[in-house]
């Protein structure tokens, strides 16, 4: 029998104190990592590799290495698991510490990117494309450029794309011009690495500044401010996309909760399944071609088709079984294995 890829998941996880693995399987407890690695244990793997962005740096000969965790794989009820190991969250998957070394991103086959520290090194992106081997999903660049909400515009712009009225601002004088450029009676402001529905914040004219500059200081320097488009209060559009299909061939209609303006489903947000049209399917396809440096990502509707922003390796793609009755980690698995 031939030998198992290796295989890493990049996060922003810790190992803790007398190899403490909590907060390493904090951070994978997303339903995205979840998915995947209850679909490799279904396959015969029985360890993954973990290892935060800060982690990665270049050696004396300039080959990029990380400092890794090898974590075993079990399933829940395993009496291993009842002893030495810690559940993930979803599905029937456990983890337990298996040792820590020092290894060439080369090693591994394919490396999982989820993103959410990869700030936290801005030698990321050009340490990561030294290495020659790993098959990334998403390659260091498409992550970069999906958590950043500059790229919205500047690429609805070069690719035809409709999204509301917008405008990228990076001094808090600009705020202050652009809420008289912004239609409408209200106006969001997101900070320009936000995610999750965090760091959103509606606002009208008649804001004060104080509360403004409030606003702008937790942007960190740069924030995109954009049109209110009443139509959200029907709901959005969550569409799961991998190698530009989306899975299910459905979406999830988000729909507020409560008093709050937001869709996000981590918010709070009521989410059913939604029957998609050519007229979405066709936005979709233009997204895809201005995003081609990603592969596996949620892309964010109107309801009227307007484009509200991308987010790679989304963690709703665990609802397409629910929804869709399709198993999204053997769609996104048996790709990736067949080609490397």
């Amino acid at each position: 029998m031939s030998k198992k890829p290796k295989i890493a998941f990049n996060n922003g996880g810790s190992l803790g104190k007398g190899n403490d693995i909590t907060d390493l399987v904090t951070n994978l407890s997303t339903s995205t990592n979840n998915i995947i690695i209850n679909g490799l244990l279904e396959r015969g793997f029985n360890e993954i590799y973990q290892f935060n962005s800060l982690s990665i740096r270049l050696d004396k000969n300039n080959t990029p290495i990380a400092t890794v965790v090898k974590l075993g794989l079990d399933k829940k009820g395993d009496l291993k698991t009842k002893s030495s190991s810690m559940p993930l969250e979803y599905g029937e998957s456990a983890c337990f510490y298996s040792g820590i070394f020092q290894l060439e991103l080369d090693e591994f086959d394919i490396i999982f990117i989820r993103g959410d520290d990869i700030e936290a090194n801005p030698r990321f992106l050009e340490i990561c494309e030294k290495a020659q081997k790993p098959l990334f999903i998403n390659s260091p660049r498409g992550t970069f450029v999906t958590k950043d909400k500059f790229e919205i515009k500047m690429r609805a712009d070069e690719g035809g794309l409709e999204i509301p009225y917008t405008l990228n601002i990076s001094d808090f004088q600009e705020l202050l011009y652009s809420l008289k450029e912004i239609p409408g009676k209200f106006i969001v402001i997101k900070a320009r690495y936000g995610f999750g529905g965090n760091e959103v914040w509606r606002v009208t004219r008649e804001t004060p500044e104080e509360e403004l500059k409030k606003i702008f200081e937790e942007c960190y320097g740069g924030a995109v401010v954009q049109e209110y488009k009443e139509i959200i209060e029907e709901g959005d559009l969550r569409l799961n996309v991998f190698d530009d299909d989306v899975l299910g061939n459905g979406a999830i209609l988000r729909q507020t909760r409560g008093d709050t303006w937001k869709t996000n489903i981590d918010l709070g947000g009521i989410r059913s399944p939604f029957k998609i049209d050519e007229s979405i399917l066709k936005t979709i396809r233009r997204v895809s071609e201005a995003y081609p440096e990603v592969r596996l990502y949620g892309i964010d509707l109107f309801l009227d088709g307007t484009f509200i922003e991308i987010n790679a390796y989304p963690t709703t793609i665990g609802y397409s079984q629910e929804y869709f009755g399709i198993k999204p980690e053997d769609i996104i698995l048996d790709k990736l294995l067949q080609e490397i």
